[in-house]
């Protein structure tokens, strides 16, 4: 018999995997038979689940010091894996091969001396661990991208600004008020783009044009 119920909850588990796992993988993908790439979701889900199973056993047996290493590199699987499966899909699984492990739990508890209760706590325990840190490490990513939005913003600004001052004391950036008024066609393009018109100015604007003020 384990010393403690996580050490029992562990060890039942990693007992208990091989009858998981391909359960887990059947009733994931039960929905998705008809899509032409069900084996080859089946196989990416396989080969997950034998992957997260053991990282799993390994945080639900570590002690208080060792569990948030041994959960970070839980999400890094999580994470790797969610390249080639789609995220529905995986969530879907973790949230199946929960349900599928507490009715192992509920069966076979006896066999590991304690109750089913006590097993199940060292779980949901985890469970909502790994949870609490998968969102600190969102939000953290979320904080980290909108400070690199406020950075790129503020310096795209300012660097435009100054340069656009720059470019204005040196060469101008602006016609004078007589071609503003007049039109940009001959001193943008030298011609009149629609000669067919006959230009008239208000009489108010003659003194500009003629100026340039």
């Amino acid at each position: 018999m384990s010393s403690t119920p996580r050490a029992a909850a562990a060890a039942l588990v990693r007992k208990r995997a091989s009858a998981i796992l391909p359960r887990v993988v059947s009733d994931a993908t039960s929905g998705d038979r008809q899509r032409t790439d069900a084996v080859e979701l089946e196989r990416r889900l396989t080969a997950y689940l034998e992957r997260r199973i053991p990282l799993w056993v390994q945080a639900l047996e570590a002690d208080d010091a060792e569990r948030a290493k041994a959960i970070q590199r839980l999400l890094r699987t999580d994470a790797e894996a969610g390249d080639n499966i789609p995220p529905v899909v995986l969530l879907g699984t973790v949230a199946i091969g929960y349900r599928l492990i507490e009715s192992e739990i509920h069966t076979h508890a006896s066999e590991y001396g304690y109750s089913a209760e006590a097993l199940w706590t060292e779980m949901d325990l985890l469970r909502r661990t790994v949870g609490e840190m998968r969102r600190r490490l969102v939000d953290g990513e979320s904080v980290a991208q909108l400070i690199g939005v406020g950075t790129l913003v503020g310096f795209v600004f300012s660097f435009s600004y100054i340069s656009g001052w720059i470019i204005d004391g040196i060469i101008g950036q602006r016609v004078s008020a007589a071609d503003e008024l007049a039109g940009l066609d001959i001193p943008e393009m030298g011609a009149l783009c629609y000669p067919e018109f006959v230009l008239k100015p208000e009489p108010d604007m003659e003194h500009a044009m003629a100026t340039g003020d």
